[in-house]
This record gives C-alpha cells, sequence and structure tokens, in this order.
C-alpha cells in the first residue's frame, strides 16, 4: 500500500470515528434528556432524514468545488425547533455543524459559521406558526452565510 492510501485510510477511519461518537453522544442525549422523542420512531426517522439531508447537500456542494458555506446548515436544525422544540434543535445545531465542517475538508472556521447560523435560525423561527413567516425568517438565516467571511 503507497503512502497516499495509508493517509486516505486513515482519514476515512478518523472520520469515521468522529462520525460514530457524535451518534453515541446524539443517542445518549435523546435517551436521558428527550425521551418522548426517542421512543417515538417516527421522530427519529425525520430527525434521521433532515441530517442525511443536510448532509448529502453538503457533500454535493464540496463534491462540485463550490464554497462550503453554501451548504444550507441551519435548515435542518429550522425545522426541528419547527417540529420538536428548540432544545433537540440546539443539539442537532451542534452536531450538524459538526458533520458539515468535516465535510468542508475539516475546517474550524467554517464549523463556527455554520454554527451561529444555525441558532440564529432556530430563535428566529421560534414562535412560527404560518408557513410563509418561516420561509421570510429562513432567508434571513440562511443568505447571509456565503457573506460570513
Amino acid at each position: 500500500m503507497s503512502l497516499d492510501g495509508e493517509r486516505f485510510a486513515l482519514s476515512v477511519l478518523g472520520i469515521s470515528l468522529i462520525v460514530a461518537v457524535l451518534i453515541v453522544v446524539l443517542s445518549i442525549y435523546f435517551v436521558n434528556y428527550e425521551p418522548k422523542i426517542y421512543l417515538n420512531n417516527r421522530h427519529l426517522m425525520l430527525l434521521s432524514f433532515i441530517i442525511m439531508t443536510v448532509a448529502a447537500i453538503g457533500k454535493g456542494i464540496s463534491l462540485s468545488e463550490g464554497p462550503a458555506f453554501f451548504v444550507p446548515v441551519a435548515m435542518g436544525p429550522m425545522l426541528i425547533a419547527l417540529l420538536l422544540g428548540a432544545r433537540p434543535a440546539i443539539v442537532i445545531a451542534v452536531i450538524s455543524s459538526l458533520l458539515a465542517g468535516l465535510i468542508a475538508g475539516e475546517k474550524f472556521d467554517s464549523t463556527l459559521i455554520f454554527l451561529t447560523g444555525s441558532i440564529v435560525g432556530i430563535y428566529a423561527v421560534k414562535g412560527v406558526r404560518r408557513g410563509r413567516s418561516y420561509f421570510r425568517r429562513a432567508s434571513s438565516s440562511e443568505l447571509p452565510m456565503p457573506f460570513a467571511l
């Protein structure tokens, strides 16, 4: 095995271990602090679908050589805040931001920007009751992300 092959294998192993730790931390949080969500399979599927969709969009943008700040990381936590509450949304914001930072090339500055945008988005949609106001508030937290640099 060449040196590049070994580095790639170690990189994949390291990222896999980080993702596994994030999943374990998320599971422990839901078991201990959000048992209603943990015991409801539909809510768990919703959380999984939202996280995987954001990760897939992020990977697509990173493969297309687009800027990492175009990844709509705040979209997932905002939807979770609307559907399940602000507390689980903040935890998902941290996990999604870390995953998006890994996808963006292990950049900590992008992780902080993703996390800040997600938390701002969560608190922007906290009192939303109509769909129209959700899109107005969502655009106000997602559009400035590329200009955060």
